[in-house]
């Protein structure tokens, strides 16, 4: 059989220069809800382990290489702050990295890396939870620019709530874009498709056929 690690996904992002140095906030939300930690086929890892690790790996790459490369392209400018959260979500919400400065030479990376591995309590798929903590993280700075990568293996079961959230991020920033990369047996294309016109990414394991749902 073959399997895929989200560790391997090199995730799109791409923003056009802005005319004025706006912050941009970088959000990473990982799926921890009941589901994710079924395996696929004969991994030994479960599906959330995986993606806490492709979050480790999404995070080191955009401090060390894509926020340098944006700079040197003149994409985002020097003057322009970069900051990181990473939320994780079920029922509820928990901000496991509040905004890391990437330009900070104090930045704790590992120390952030650490606690998005460590174990927590699992719980259900509520979506307009981290949509709600983006509003309050961006908040502060109204004129920033808002990237969201979502890690999950489902879907917002209140779909039209979430739209309605996320639509009112989106009237109270300059700009968001979304990318979602879905993991496993169960993910709901049609919630990474209402976040078009910004591209998605559906990860799963073809040749295994699906578990039954925790």
């Amino acid at each position: 059989p073959r399997h895929v690690s989200l560790v391997d996904v090199d995730v799109p992002l791409g923003i056009q220069a802005p005319s004025k140095p706006n912050d941009l906030d970088f959000f990473l939300i990982v799926d921890e809800s009941g589901s994710t930690y079924a395996k696929i086929g004969s991994n030994v890892s479960t599906n959330l382990q995986l993606a806490k690790q492709s979050t480790v790996a999404i995070l080191t790459a955009f401090v060390k290489e894509h926020v340098p490369l944006l700079r040197r392209k003149g994409v985002l400018s020097e003057q322009q702050r970069v900051f990181v959260s990473v939320l994780m979500f079920h029922h509820g919400f928990r901000t496991i990295v509040d905004r890391l400065n990437v330009s900070d030479p104090a930045s704790d990376l590992k120390r952030c890396c650490d606690s998005i591995l460590a174990d927590a309590p699992a719980g259900g798929t509520n979506f307009c939870s981290f949509a709600t903590a983006m509003k309050a993280a961006s908040a502060h700075t109204p004129d920033s620019l808002v990237v969201a990568c979502v890690l999950t293996d489902g879907g917002a079961y209140d779909l039209p709530t979430f739209m309605n959230e996320l639509h009112d991020l989106r009237s109270r920033v300059t700009d968001v874009r979304t990318v979602v990369v879905g993991f496993g047996a169960w993910v709901c294309e049609h919630t990474a498709r209402r976040l078009q016109p910004h591209p998605h990414a559906m990860i799963s394991a073809p040749d295994d056929p699906p578990a039954p749902r925790p």
